[in-house]
């Protein structure tokens, strides 16, 4: 028995959920069949398909059969109330962390006297903590796709450039070496892909992993009530989400030095597999189809750039899947061991094989790769930070009119900041009874 399987064990031990009947802790001793659990999620069918088939090719008795139902994130929110409605829900799901916060009132809580935070932190990397709550913890950590930055190798020798920048100010100084732009002061080809929002890939992460870094947190918590923080100046001068914003958007301003991106241009991971783009920002899980757009691309892998700022300068975004049990489900205790299989370090070796993606286990990610690629990505999972975020579309369409509205004058930066401010706090005030409007 591992270590975490002890610590289900504890929750089911110490009640952790009403009603919860403690004869399903002889199971593993017993012939009684495992009811199967059915999982919902957003995770791609086929590569699910693949993993659930390594676990159930273990033959071990104490391992239920899983069944594994992929819902669009179109018809989630709808398909997930009314399967509840009829007693015809899941026993797991498997989401990204805005929808796993987004339907955390539906799902159990790992009390912390159970689950203590100290053993979750030395089992999985930092991103997980995203699925922290006063309460305890709603979901475990499952697959991670952080942000990396994928560079033209052609193009930095054409540049007479021999070092791949790790700072933000090396990115700067390199930057009009790498611009190309016509007699109209047109960009042909761009240094990187900052500036916009519309034609931008992960235009919202970028932005995220920026407000991170300058030292804002987005979204936290006010007691037991999540707040926005995009407009909180803590220690500083102005707030940090400013400074971000207003490095973002110079890239796409004509009359700046740093001008590199239009909206003319078509979106940035086609610019890059055209090798019309020095820089892109984009995921882990991007390299495959780089290549498979255009398979004579020169190109290579490092990590996201960073501040030089040590207390928050080194992050990088990450797209963070968890798994939860569904608290009203039909078979809540075998869910919540199932939670320890699905996590294990044997099913994630074996979903890191399929997915190709690193792991969220930092015993796993003390295991250094051989793949040259998979260095950086290990490295970029271990530096992966997420924010509290409530509703991913909801959230992406407040951080584009913030930029949309600095970009194009419409409004100045504060004024443009403090409505993403208000329209975060309406947000999480109409998710979340537990949230205040500030």
């Amino acid at each position: 028995m591992s270590l975490f399987q002890g610590i289900i064990i504890g929750i089911l031990i110490v009640g952790a959920i009403g009603g919860v009947a403690l004869f399903a802790l002889s199971r593993a001793n017993s012939t009684t069949e495992l009811a199967p659990l059915t999982i919902w999620g957003m995770v791609d069918p086929a590569s699910m398909d693949a993993f659930l088939t390594t676990i159930a090719e273990r033959k071990d008795a104490t391992i239920p059969v899983f069944n594994y139902v992929y819902v669009t994130p179109e018809n989630f929110e709808r398909d997930f109330l009314e399967a509840l409605a009829t007693g015809q829900g899941p026993d797991l799901v498997l989401l990204p962390h805005e929808e796993i916060l987004n339907q955390r009132n539906k799902l159990f809580v790992f009390p912390y006297d159970s689950l203590p935070v100290r053993t979750f932190k030395e089992l999985f990397i930092e991103a997980g903590e995203v699925f922290f709550a006063p309460e305890g913890t709603i979901a475990l950590p499952f697959s991670i796709d952080p942000l990396v930055m994928y560079w033209n190798r052609t193009a930095f020798s054409r540049a007479g450039i021999a070092q791949v920048p790790r700072y933000w100010d090396e990115v700067i100084s390199i930057e009009p070496k790498l611009v190309e732009k016509d007699t109209a002061g047109q960009v042909k080809k761009a240094a990187l892909a900052l500036g916009e929002f519309s034609n931008i890939s992960y235009a919202k992460d970028i932005l995220s992993t920026l407000f991170m870094q300058s030292g804002t947190n987005i979204v936290g918590y006010n007691g037991n009530k999540l707040i926005s923080l995009i407009n909180e100046r803590g220690p500083y001068t102005i707030p940090p989400a400013d400074t971000a914003i207003t490095f973002f958007t110079q890239f796409s301003n004509p009359v700046k030095a740093y001008y590199s991106w239009s909206k003319a241009l078509p979106q940035s991971i086609e610019l890059f597999a055209q090798g019309d783009l020095a820089m892109l920002f984009a995921k882990a899980s991007d390299v495959n189809r780089i290549q498979q757009k255009n398979p004579n691309l020169n190109f290579d892998v490092t990590e996201f750039p960073i501040t030089r700022d040590e207390a928050n300068g080194a992050l990088t975004f990450g797209s963070m899947y968890g798994v939860g049990v569904v608290a009203r489900g039909a078979n809540v205790q075998e869910a919540i061991n199932a939670v320890s299989i699905l996590t294990s370090k044997e099913s994630l070796t074996s979903w890191e094989t399929i997915s190709q993606l690193p792991p969220v286990r930092r015993d796993m990610l003390a295991v250094a790769p051989v793949d040259p690629y998979k260095v950086v990505f290990y490295n970029a999972a271990l530096r992966s930070k997420v924010w509290y975020d409530p509703n991913g579309k909801a959230t992406e369409s407040i951080f584009k009119d913030l930029i949309d509205a600095v970009v194009t004058g419409r409004q100045q930066l504060s004024v443009a900041a403090r409505e993403a401010d208000d329209a975060l706090n309406n947000l999480l005030f109409s998710l979340d009874p537990n949230a205040s409007q500030q």
